[in-house]
């Protein structure tokens, strides 16, 4: 996987997730500023932007959202690192941070009908 494939990775896991949730960028900050994080809600913005942030921002935004498991071989499913199926992604679903967004939400939907059915 080369750098950039990295950072649309990173970018799409938090928007994902975001997204599931219907998170703002406000709100995440928020719930950040209550574990000890202080930045600006510009600067949040664009970190997950670019994909270019620390490791410890990475875990801290997925601990306030609540995230308590990913898939690291979505990497290879969607092809990163190889052209051919990068641009049957973007034909599908877009440039390749909302197709990142696509399979996160589809993948976490996955799971939470799964929990739902072990709990019943």
């Amino acid at each position: 996987m080369d750098e950039e494939a990295g950072y649309k990775w990173l970018r799409g896991v938090i928007r994902g997730e975001m997204a599931r949730q219907q998170i703002t960028y406000k709100e995440l900050l928020e719930r950040l500023n209550r574990i000890g994080v202080e930045d600006t809600e510009n600067n949040l913005r664009n970190k997950i932007g670019r994909g270019k942030f620390s490791a410890m921002l990475f875990m801290q935004c997925l601990e306030v959202l609540g995230v308590d498991h990913i898939r690291i071989s979505m990497l290879e499913d969607t092809g990163f690192g190889h052209e051919k199926p990068m641009k049957r992604l973007a034909r599908k679903w877009g440039p390749p941070s909302e197709a990142l967004g696509e399979i996160i939400e589809e993948e976490v939907e996955e799971m939470d009908k799964r929990d739902r059915k072990s709990k019943t």
